[in-house]
């Protein structure tokens, strides 16, 4: 937080300097803690931090604690006793991460930023690129699905594509998905991407079928888009 400054006054030998001074080093420290705006404009960052993410707001906010490694053989994650929360009172999106391209439960590493009316904010260090993604469910209706699914690797088995999880990590994040082939709307002539339907025929789009493994792209603000024609139930007369 940000102090107020004194001009004058004094409580015995300290006086209104010595008050300044005090908080001058409370404010420095939140800074280097990456939990404050303190006096820093919009193009400075605070440190970097290792967080976990614990939730999510309706505006696509996430709460975060920080953690660290209980061990250098296994990928087990603590919080930090005394560490760098999102949290100030009951508000746990104070200080938020932004960002949309990871699950609650996932680690990353992100650093403080301001936005240029003074609000504190994390914003994560994390490279966005293409990749196979399983997916592993899926919320909505018709026309269009938010999907969910896991990094992809080809086993050559009787599965084909499994879940990439090369450390067994039992809360591995799932990775949220949107399919672009769900964009155009069907109408009376033509469905999906430019099925002409046959006279008296009804067709109503289903969604990607779970066990799917697409291929996924960024695209500007980061979310995760595959494009796959939709499978679609068709009745006749």
């Amino acid at each position: 937080m940000e102090f107020p400054r004194f001009t004058q006054g004094n409580v015995g030998a300290m006086t209104f300097a010595h008050v300044n001074a005090v908080f001058e080093r409370i404010e420095r420290l939140e800074a280097q803690a990456g939990v404050s705006g303190s006096r820093n404009p919009p193009y400075k960052r605070g440190r970097v931090l290792t967080v976990r993410i614990t939730a999510f707001n309706a505006q696509g906010l996430a709460a975060w604690e920080e953690v660290s490694r209980n061990s250098l053989e296994f990928e087990q994650w603590v919080a930090v006793e005394g560490g760098a929360r999102s949290t100030e009172g009951d508000n746990p999106f104070a200080t938020p991460l932004k960002g949309t391209t990871f699950g609650v439960g996932s680690i990353l590493y992100a650093f403080q930023r301001n936005t240029e009316s003074g609000r504190t904010y994390l914003e994560p260090i994390q490279p966005q690129v293409p990749g196979l993604f399983i997916i592993n469910s899926f919320t909505g209706n018709a026309p269009a699905w938010t999907y969910y699914g896991y990094p992809a690797q080809w086993s050559g088995g009787n599965s084909l594509f499994v879940v990439y999880n090369p450390q067994n990590d039992p809360l591995l994040p799932l990775t949220t998905l949107y399919n672009g082939a769900e964009n155009p709307v069907d109408n009376a002539q033509t469905v999906g991407v430019g099925t002409i339907k046959p006279s008296g025929v009804t067709m109503v789009r289903q969604p990607i079928k779970p066990q799917t493994v697409v291929f996924a792209v960024p695209e500007p603000n980061g979310r995760y888009v595959f494009c796959v024609p939709n499978g679609y139930q068709v009745t006749c007369g």
